[in-house]
Formats: structure tokens, C-alpha cells, sequence
């Protein structure tokens, strides 16, 4: 299993368990209990949030909300079918920002690198790519050069890639044993002989398996320990006889077997002054070192005061003071006599327009003025519509019959008939549609007054 900046451990947490620390906490799906593969906090929000499988093996990024354990896989992994037995958060790409590095159930390895919180697979992109299965890996710095390279245990062997700043993951050739269980350091690469510890294998035609070296596994939590063989600040310095503890908390300097809580087998100085010689002689100086300034002491009481000097000569005028407030108003005096009458005073200006009085009675009515020119005459209205036609008038009376003559020679034409009565005139017709209105005529005279 993978050991890095949080151990990896595969925990089967049932649904009904309460979160009780930051690295527990009840998680369920449909299928039931998760499988947590690794904890780590990938966006910084405080939450320890989760790398686990569901009871299909599908991988699950899990996010600590409100106590629980949120899956938001459908947001946050470009692949929500993809399978994993094991995995480990590191920051590959120095962001910052934690990745997720894990092994399918077929032994290949997958970075998904932390892209704002969603999480991509650029395993082929960086150059992680290995013929054999994995079965596990570490992650540390080999190199020193404070990016995380990684090394994966296959079935034909160990591979060692080294990270890049690009981003890019070089493999890195191991030496392999000969059977003489030995191996000489001068036959590697200088970055490989001097970042890697190397144990050889039983059988000789294995690889060399590789562990921690330029950092130290801690027992308790999986995690690579920065350490140097030269004193570097942020870096465990390796112990010695020199400098011991024993598991009492015993402390020897110069010895392994101190016999009290400090054992220095030795001259002790003091700023490069010794003071104390290895037979415990004092041999510093008789009055001890000048300790720090105390603090300052009270302030003393006030002294007598002392007799009043001789006057001294007379300083340059001050300046003006400012001008004192007026004094109170006072009394008014008694009325003086009536001077002579001025002059008299020039017109005024004219006062404003008063307003407008009321509307006084109306007057009598003036004389009839001339009758105006009339208008011009108004346009002929429409026709009326015809009245019905009017009763048909009586017949006139019959003419008395001639006698008739006898048949000779045609006579001369009889004077004619008197015309018959008038008849009664119809009925007047419906009056046609008034006229549009003339335009007026010029206006009259005005009438006399």
C-alpha cells in the first residue's frame, strides 16, 4: 500500500457509524458501505474529504460537507466508471492543490491530476506509463530537488520515475544484483547514488528494492521525513554516538550510556567559552557569565527643592494678545430735542401693480349695431329623396254624343272638349338633408355708441 502526505488505508466504514475525528465519518451509497482508499483535503476547505470505491469497485471522490461524506464523483472525476484498489493523494504538479494517484485492478497506474477541483487523467500525458503490473507504489523525493518522483513495485520489478518541473516523468535505470548480496555505489548515476538507500534481495535476479533516501518514513503515519546527512535547516540530522537518547529520554552527548537526564562526556563551553572541563572542573570566569540587564529599578523620590536664583533680565515684549470681547450695551440715553424737518425725501419708486378688481355690473346694451353684409350664399344641399307620386286626378265629364250625321263628306273637326278638373295635389315629399353652412360672411359695422 501507498505511504505519502496521508497514509492510504482501505476501510470499510459502515453507513450508521457518526463521524467521530476529521479522518472518520459515515458514508453510504446504494450499494451500501464505501471502501475509502486515501484521505486528504483536495480543495482546502479544512474538510478531510475522501479517494474510496463503492461495493462495484468504481472509483468515488467523496467531499466533506456538514459533518458527512458527499459523493461528487458526477462533477468532479472525468471518469466515474474507472476501477481502483489503491491509491494516495500527493501534489504531483507542486500546486499545492492535492492529486490522486491509483492503481486499477489490472496493476495500472493513473495520475489524476487536480484541475480546480475536478480531476483528469493525464497518466500518458506525463510520461507514467509501464509495460508490467503494479501492485503498489511510494511516492518521495529522491533527488532533492523538492518534487515528489515515485516508485512502482511490478511483477517483473522496481521502476523509479523521476519528477520534472514540466511536469514530466523520466524513468530512471536501476543497477541490478549480481548474487553477491553487495553493491558498489560508484556504478550508479550520481543523482541515483546519492538520493537513493538500496537493499539488495535474496536470489540475485531481482532488482534491488528501493526505500526511503533523502527522506525518512514515519512509523505512524506513512509520511517521508525530509532528512540530511550535513546539518540543513527543516531536515533530521542523523544520530550518532555523539548525540543519543536513550528510550528513557536520557540524553548523551559523546556517550551512549548517559546516566542523567543531560550526560556530556567533554568540555562544555558557551559561546565557544568552555566553562565546564570533562573532569566537571568550572574553568569559565570566577564571577559567571554577564547575565541579560535586569530590568530598570523604581524611579526615586523627588529631591528637596532648591533656593530661588537671582531675577533674571527682563525677556523681549510678547506678542499682542488677542482683542478682549466687547463690553456689555449700555444704558439709553435720555430722548435729545426734535431736530429741524429734513429735506423732503425723492420720489419713491412706483409701487407694485395692485391686483385686478373685481368685475363690475354689466351695462346697458348699446344700440343695435348696422346689420352686417350678408354671408355668401351656402352650398345647394343634397336632393331630397321623391315623395310618393300624388293621387290621380277624377275623370272629366263626358262630352254630350252628336247626332249622328249622315255619311257624307268628313266634317270639319268639332271644337275641343273643356279640359277636365285638376287633380288633388300628392302628398309634399320628405325635406332632403340641410345644406352644409356657408362660410361667414365679413363682419359689420361696428354700431354706433
Amino acid at each position: 500500500m501507498f505511504s505519502t502526505l496521508l497514509a492510504a488505508a482501505i476501510l470499510a466504514i459502515p453507513a450508521s457509524t457518526p463521524p467521530t475525528t476529521g479522518l472518520q465519518a459515515a458514508v453510504h451509497d446504494e450499494a451500501g458501505s464505501y471502501k475509502i482508499l486515501a484521505w486528504g483535503d483536495f480543495d482546502a476547505d479544512g474538510g478531510v474529504d475522501a479517494f474510496a470505491v463503492d461495493r462495484l469497485g468504481r472509483d468515488r471522490l467523496l467531499h466533506f460537507e456538514d459533518g458527512v461524506l458527499r459523493d461528487v464523483s458526477p462533477t468532479r472525476l472525468t471518469c466515474t466508471e474507472c476501477r481502483s484498489i489503491d491509491a494516495t493523494w500527493v501534489d504531483a504538479d507542486g500546486d499545492g492543490a492535492l492529486d490522486i494517484f491509483a492503481i486499477s485492478p489490472g496493476g495500472h497506474a493513473r495520475l489524476l491530476l487536480n484541475l480546480d477541483g475536478v480531476f483528469e487523467d493525464v497518466t500518458q500525458a506525463v510520461g507514467l506509463v509501464h509495460e508490467f503490473p503494479a501492485s503498489s507504489a511510494k511516492w518521495f523525493d529522491y533527488d532533492g530537488d523538492e518534487l515528489p518522483d515515485v516508485h512502482l513495485s511490478t511483477d517483473a520489478g522496481d521502476l523509479l520515475f523521476r519528477n520534472t518541473e514540466s511536469l514530466v516523468f523520466l524513468p530512471v535505470e536501476f543497477p541490478r544484483d549480481t548474487g553477491s548480496g553487495s553493491l558498489n555505489a560508484s556504478s550508479l548515476s550520481p543523482a541515483l547514488a546519492t538520493g537513493l538507500v538500496l537493499s539488495t534481495l535474496p536470489g540475485g535476479s531481482r532488482p534491488f528494492q528501493a526505500v526511503c533516501g533523502t527522506s525518512l518514513t514515519d512509523g505512524s503515519t506513512g509520511q517521508c521525513l525530509k532528512a540530511s546527512s550535513t546539518p540543513t535547516l527543516g531536515r533530521l540530522y542523523p544520530l550518532s554516538e555523539d548525540l543519543f537518547v536513550d528510550p528513557s529520554g536520557r540524553v548523551g552527548i559523546g556517550t551512549t550510556s548517559p546516566s542523567a537526564s543531560l550526560d556530556v562526556a567533554g568540555t562544555l563551553a558557551i559561546q565557544g567559552v568552555p566553562v565546564i572541563d570533562s573532569a566537571g572542573t568550572w574553568v569559565g570566569s570566577p564571577t559567571g557569565l554577564v547575565g541579560p540587564q535586569g530590568p530598570a529599578g523604581a524611579d526615586g523620590m523627588d529631591g528637596a527643592t532648591g533656593a530661588t536664583g537671582a531675577t533674571g533680565s527682563q525677556g523681549p515684549q510678547g506678542l499682542p494678545g488677542a482683542d478682549g470681547m466687547d463690553g456689555a450695551t449700555g444704558a439709553t440715553g435720555a430722548t435729545g430735542p426734535q431736530g429741524l424737518q429734513g429735506l423732503p425725501g425723492a420720489d419713491g419708486m412706483d409701487g407694485a401693480t395692485g391686483a385686478t378688481g373685481a368685475t363690475g355690473s354689466q351695462g346697458p346694451q348699446g344700440l343695435p349695431g348696422a346689420d352686417g353684409m350678408d354671408g355668401a350664399t351656402g352650398a345647394t344641399g343634397a336632393t331630397g329623396s321623391q315623395g310618393p307620386q300624388g293621387l290621380p286626378g277624377a275623370d272629366g265629364m263626358d262630352g254630350a254624343t252628336g247626332a249622328t250625321g249622315a255619311t257624307g263628306a268628313t266634317g270639319s273637326q268639332g271644337p275641343q272638349g273643356l279640359p277636365g278638373a285638376d287633380g288633388m295635389d300628392g302628398a309634399t315629399g320628405a325635406t332632403g338633408a340641410t345644406g352644409a353652412t356657408g362660410s361667414q360672411g365679413p363682419q359689420g359695422l361696428p354700431g354706433a355708441d
